[in-house]
């Protein structure tokens, strides 16, 4: 990429950034639920279906229902959301992102309930996904894509962009350094949305 096209969208997200921040907006924080009492919600698009079972808390989505789970054939999935029901036979919704389709995972065995997520309120964490106000979607990574500055890039979003470091929450308008590549300087950028 050239160098006015990184100046142009460095420019873009200065830009979002400042008019969200003068528009007395505020970062949403949004705690995800697949499920709709025990049914799953009707927004959640299911692709497949497979039968497993999980081993420990989720290690990306850091809530009491969220899991880490193997299916049958061997393939994890985190994080896996449990409902209210948590013996053999009750179903997952498992999902990379709040946007990502979703698989449902029936569980072979019951979850082990002494090795989630610690109860309470799992924005205290890192958020799972986030969404900037330029409408760029960003999850947080699964394996590490190294470091710009010093710290370690935590998100990847669609297409090349990446963010670093976690979350600034000490205003309204929560930011977080972007950079357009893993090679590129980050800039701060603010957030539309947090999801945990």
């Amino acid at each position: 990429m050239s160098r006015t096209l990184l100046a142009v969208a460095s420019a873009v997200v200065a830009l979002a950034t400042a008019a969200a921040a003068a528009g007395g907006a505020r970062t949403e924080r949004v705690v995800f639920f697949p499920f709709r009492g025990s049914l799953v919600a009707p927004a959640i698009h299911l692709e497949k279906s497979v039968r497993g079972s999980c081993s420990y808390g989720s290690e990306f989505a850091t809530r009491w229902d969220a899991w880490s789970c193997t299916a049958s054939g061997g393939r994890r999935y985190d994080p896996c959301f449990s409902g209210r029901r948590t013996g053999a036979g009750a179903q997952l919704v498992c999902m990379e992102s709040p946007w990502s389709n979703a698989t449902l995972l029936e569980l072979t065995r019951p979850l082990p309930q002494a090795l989630a997520n610690v109860v309470g309120d799992p924005r205290v964490h890192a958020p799972w996904a986030l969404t900037l106000a330029t409408g760029e979607r960003c999850a947080l990574v699964r394996r590490r894509l190294g470091t710009i500055g010093g710290e370690p890039v935590n998100y990847a979003c669609a297409g090349s962009a990446v963010l670093v470091g976690l979350p600034a929450r000490g205003s309204p308008v929560w930011t977080i350094k972007r950079a357009a590549t893993i090679r590129a300087k980050a800039r701060p950028a603010a957030i539309r949305r947090a999801w945990w």
